[in-house]
C-alpha cells in the first residue's frame, strides 16, 4: 500500500482534495472534490521548426483526464491559442473541421519554453480509446515551435502508464496546409482517473461529498489510481459560538431591573496541512496565542497501519532543545479510540490555557510503534499557520518516546481552541433591539430575552428568562382584574373573591393622589370614576390588609 511509510518519504503523488469553501460556520454544509494529481507526459523533441499549429493522437492506456497543454512559443507577442479535439485519429480529418469540436482558447499568452498554453480542458480519455487533438495559433504571424520527425505519423513519440502521445504533422490555420512528420514539442498536463474511492465520514463512492460539520477538522478521500491505493486531504475551519445570556438578578418584583449580560465562547480550530508526503512515529512543534486562550483538543492524521494509540504532551515556552528530556513534558492523556489511516479529534484531558505572547511546545506521539503524518518544512520555527488568536509554528519529527529527531517537520493536524468573549462581535437583543453585550431592563411581567451574537459570517443565540415574584403582593396581584384599561369613563376593579380593602389610590406619573377612597365594607367589585381625569398614565394602588399591589392605568 503506498501510504504505508516509514521514516522515510511517501509518494508526493498523493489525492487532490478541494472544498466549496475553507471556512464555514458550525451546522454548515460544504462539498468536497477529490481528483488525481496533474501530471506532465513530457515530449522528448527539441525545436527545429516551426509553424501555427500541430495535430496528433494520444492514446489511453490506463486512461486519464486531458487538463491542458505546455509548448515552446516563438512569437515574441502575446499569442492565441485554440485546441480542438475528435473522437479517434486525426489522420483523415486534417483538412476540415467536420468532426472537430473547440474545446477552448485562450490569448496573451507569451513567448518561452514550458509555457501553458492558457486553456484549461477536463477531457476524459479511456483506456484503449484514441482522440486527436489540434493546437494551433489563431493570430496572423504567430507560431509555435515543434520537431521535424524521424518517426512516421502514428508512432509512439512518448508514453507512460495512463497515456500515449504519437507523432503528427504540423498544419496551418484553420486545418490549412499539412506538413508530415512532425512532433509536438512540449507537455500534455493530465490528471489520473481515480477509482474505489472512500470518503472520512461519508458514504459517497463518487469524487464529491457533502459533509455538515460542527468542529474543524480534515476531509480525506482515499482512492485508487496507478494500481496503487492513494490519499488526499483538505482542511476546514469550523467557526462555532456558545453564547450564555444570563439575567441578574432573574427574578424581580414590581417596578425593579435586571441586568441581561451574554458570555460567548468562541470554538475553533487552526490546521496546518494534510498532503503528509512523511511521517514517523511523533512530532513535536510549538504555538504561540495573539489573545488569551484555552486549547482543548488536537486532530491527527494517522497512519493506515495497527490500532492507533496516541499520546499527547505539552510544555511552557518552546520544544527546541527539550526533544530528548521527557522530564520537561507534561502528558495530557493516551487515546486509544481512533480509526487508522483517517484523520481523528482527541479531546485532551485537560485544557492547556495560553496567555497572550505565551508560547507552548506541543508532542503528538504514536506509542504503538506506527507513524503519524507529516510534511517536510524549511525551518523549525517558521510560521506555517497564523489566525487571530493562535498561530503554528514549523517543529521536528521526534521518534517515540523522546528519541530520534528530524528537523523541519510540519505536523498534519489541527489545534483545537476556545476563546472567551473574543473582540468584533455583534450583539442584538429581542425585545427590545439592545445592541450591547449588556442592557439593562425593567420588564412588566414573565419576559424571556434572545440575544444574537455574531461575526458578519456566523451566529448564535442564548436565552435569558425574568420571572416576577410571587409573594404575597403578588399573589394579590394575581387574583385582581383592572378593566377597561385604557379607560375614559370609569374602571372596574374585579377580586375572584371578596376582599377586604382598606384603601384604594389612584396616583399620576408624578406621584400625586388624584382618587382616594377607603371602604367600609368587603367586596368583589368596585368602580373608579375617570372621565375627569387628564388623559395619561396613572398607578392604581390597592391595599388589602397592609399588603399593597399596583397597577398601572391608562385614560384616554
Amino acid at each position: 500500500m503506498l501510504l504505508a511509510i516509514s521514516t522515510a518519504s511517501i509518494n508526493a503523488q498523493s489525492l487532490v482534495v478541494t472544498l466549496d469553501s475553507d471556512e464555514i460556520c458550525a451546522g454548515e454544509t460544504i462539498t468536497a472534490t477529490v481528483r488525481g494529481p496533474e501530471i506532465p507526459l513530457n515530449s522528448p523533441a527539441a525545436d527545429n521548426n516551426n509553424n501555427r499549429g500541430i495535430m496528433f493522437d494520444l492514446v489511453g492506456v490506463e486512461g486519464a483526464i486531458i487538463k491542458g497543454f505546455t509548448t515552446n512559443v516563438l512569437t515574441p507577442v502575446g499569442v492565441s491559442i485554440e485546441v480542438y479535439y475528435r473522437t479517434g485519429s486525426f489522420v483523415g480529418f486534417e483538412d476540415s473541421n467536420v468532426g472537430w469540436t473547440l474545446l477552448g482558447s485562450s490569448t496573451g499568452i507569451p513567448m518561452g519554453t514550458g509555457v501553458d498554453i492558457g486553456v484549461e480542458l477536463d477531457q476524459v480519455i479511456l483506456a484503449g480509446q484514441t482522440l486527436g487533438f489540434y493546437v494551433t495559433c489563431s493570430g496572423a504571424g504567430e507560431d509555435i515551435f515543434y520537431a521535424t520527425s524521424l518517426n512516421e505519423v502514428g508512432d509512439e513519440l512518448a508514453s507512460n502508464q495512463y497515456l500515449t502521445l504519437n507523432t503528427g504533422v504540423g498544419k496551418e490555420y484553420p486545418f490549412g496546409v499539412t506538413y508530415e512528420k512532425r512532433d509536438f514539442i512540449g507537455s500534455v498536463i493530465y490528471e489520473p482517473i481515480v477509482t474505489d474511492i472512500v470518503w472520512n465520514g461519508n458514504t459517497s463512492t463518487t469524487e464529491t461529498a457533502d459533509f455538515t460539520l460542527t468542529q474543524s477538522g480534515a476531509i480525506i478521500a482515499t482512492g485508487m489510481y496507478g494500481g496503487f491505493e492513494r490519499k488526499g486531504g483538505a482542511l476546514i475551519t469550523v467557526n462555532d459560538y456558545e453564547v450564555n445570556a444570563m439575567a441578574t438578578p432573574s427574578v424581580l418584583g414590581w417596578d425593579e431591573s435586571s441586568t441581561l449580560s451574554a458570555e460567548v465562547t468562541q470554538k475553533k480550530g487552526l490546521g496546518t496541512s494534510f498532503q503528509a508526503g512523511n511521517g514517523n512515529t511523533g512530532a513535536m512543534f510549538d504555538i504561540t496565542a495573539t489573545n488569551a486562550l484555552s486549547v482543548n483538543g488536537i486532530t491527527v492524521y494517522t497512519e493506515d497501519a495497527g490500532t492507533p494509540v496516541v499520546e499527547v504532551f505539552f510544555k511552557t515556552g518552546t520544544f527546541v532543545g527539550s526533544e530528548a528530556n521527557a522530564g520537561a513534558w507534561t502528558s495530557l492523556g493516551t487515546t486509544t479510540a481512533l480509526t487508522a489511516g483517517d484523520a481523528s479529534y482527541i479531546a485532551l484531558s485537560s485544557s492547556i490555557s495560553v496567555a497572550p505572547g505565551q508560547t507552548i511546545g506541543l508532542y503528538v506521539t504514536r506509542t504503538d510503534a506506527n507513524n503519524v503524518f507529516y510534511t517536510n518544512g524549511t525551518g523549525v520555527g517558521n510560521v506555517v499557520a497564523m489566525d487571530d488568536n493562535l498561530t503554528i509554528k514549523e517543529g521536528k519529527g521526534v521518534s517515540y518516546p523522546f528519541g530520534a529527531v528530524n528537523n523541519n517537520r510540519i505536523l498534519n493536524t489541527v489545534v483545537h481552541y476556545e476563546v472567551e468573549n473574543p473582540a468584533g462581535l455583534t450583539y442584538s437583543w429581542a425585545p427590545g433591539g439592545a445592541s450591547s453585550a449588556s442592557v439593562v431592563v425593567t420588564p412588566n411581567g414573565d419576559v424571556t430575552y434572545t440575544v444574537t451574537v455574531g461575526d458578519g459570517d456566523c451566529e448564535a443565540t442564548g436565552d435569558a428568562a425574568v420571572s416576577m415574584a410571587l409573594g404575597i403582593e403578588d399573589a394579590l396581584a394575581e387574583s385582581i382584574s383592572v378593566y377597561p384599561n385604557p379607560a375614559s369613563d370609569a374602571i372596574t376593579i374585579q377580586a375572584e373573591q371578596s376582599m377586604d380593602v382598606q384603601q384604594i389610590v389612584l396616583l399620576d406619573v408624578s406621584g400625586k393622589i388624584v382618587f382616594s377612597t377607603a371602604p367600609t365594607t368587603a367586596f368583589t367589585t368596585a368602580t373608579i370614576p375617570v372621565s375627569h381625569l387628564a388623559k395619561g398614565m396613572y398607578v392604581l394602588q390597592l391595599n388589602v390588609n397592609a399588603n399593597l399591589t399596583n397597577r398601572k392605568v391608562i385614560v384616554e
